[in-house]
């Protein structure tokens, strides 16, 4: 994977990039203050322990397990992947399903004013969260999704449409502006103000090579710089099943 740092300088368009080469391991539960979530296809799901969650790994266990069997005298040092966790006691659980016709919650962020969730799903959009009274509204779009008639019928956009549509994977707001970056695995590396509307790209290549699949995104809210990955080279983001 490679991981993109998009430096953000005062008074000046970000534009300066590093990319590098960096592996890392995926964990099936993410926090954010003491807030665990998870996501399935037509729903987010929050999960506001008693304690602080531990984070989970997961993929690499069962095959932890085999290779303990086959070769009994070898001692394997425990590991995040093999180790065997205890989950906190839940406190409560919140499931707040998708907006008919799109899928693919994959990550979710919270604003200065702690409002939201916001997540990227199928069709190209950011939603934000406003409550149980008024649910899902678009909060934020590629200027495609208001041009091109198939981003907007009520259906999830098929493997070939999406790259037209876009689809925004990672997420993460700046709180000093309130702004919002988003890795859209189709357009780029992606902006929105705090009042949300049609995004802005910010870059779609690094040191002259274009992105394929942008995919994970987070600040450093300290310098404001945007760190990102782009995990394949070769195959977009609709391939994703099939390698």
């Amino acid at each position: 994977n490679s991981l993109c740092k998009h430096v953000k300088k005062k008074n000046t368009t970000p534009c300066a990039m590093i990319c590098a080469f960096k592996s890392r391991a995926t964990c099936c539960e993410r926090t954010h203050a003491n807030l665990s979530y998870e996501t399935t296809g037509s729903a987010l799901v929050l999960t506001k322990p008693t304690a602080p969650p531990l984070m989970v790994c997961g993929g690499a266990m069962s095959r932890w397990l085999v290779l303990l069997v086959g070769l009994l005298t070898i001692s394997l040092v425990p590991s995040c992947a093999a180790a065997e966790v205890k989950i906190s006691p839940t406190e409560w659980s919140l499931r707040l399903p998708l907006p008919d016709g799109v899928t693919g919650a994959e990550s979710l962020a919270f604003d200065a004013l702690g409002q939201g969730p916001y997540t990227g799903v199928s069709d190209g959009r950011v939603l934000k969260w406003d409550g149980s009274a008024v649910g899902w509204t678009t909060f934020a779009h590629h200027a495609n999704y208001r041009k091109l008639p198939m981003c907007t019928v009520a259906m999830a956009p098929s493997e070939e449409t999406e790259g037209l549509c876009g689809r925004p994977l990672g997420l993460a707001f700046h709180l000093e502006s309130g702004d919002l970056y988003m890795a859209d695995a189709y357009n780029g590396l992606m902006r929105v103000g705090p009042d949300g509307g049609e995004a802005e790209v910010l870059a779609t290549a690094a040191d002259g090579v274009q992105f394929n699949f942008v995919n994970g995104l987070d600040i450093d809210q300290v310098t404001g710089d945007v760190y990102f990955t782009d995990s394949s080279v070769t195959y977009p983001r609709r391939f994703n099943t099939e390698i």
